[in-house]
């Protein structure tokens, strides 16, 4: 998607339980985002877990995006 600076795909691995793969442009680290989720990986590309509901856990993955996206940037 155009404009887009961080990017992540959940997969439900059990019921209630999510893989996380996150990409991002260069200038970001999504490995600090991933880490917060009990994983971790390269700078650009990374992974972690998370358990929940789908709707809660989906909100908890982008507001750590907005938090590592620069002043004025917009999470997608």
């Amino acid at each position: 998607l155009e404009g887009t600076k961080i990017a992540f795909v959940m997969t439900e691995k059990q019921q209630g339980v999510y893989s996380i793969s996150f990409r991002c442009l260069a200038g970001y680290d999504v490995s600090l985002i991933a880490q917060k989720f009990g994983g971790g990986g390269h700078i650009q590309a990374s992974g972690g877990q998370i358990k929940g509901k789908l709707k809660a856990s989906v909100e908890a993955v982008v507001n750590e995006c907005k938090l590592a996206l620069k002043d004025g940037e917009k999470c997608v």
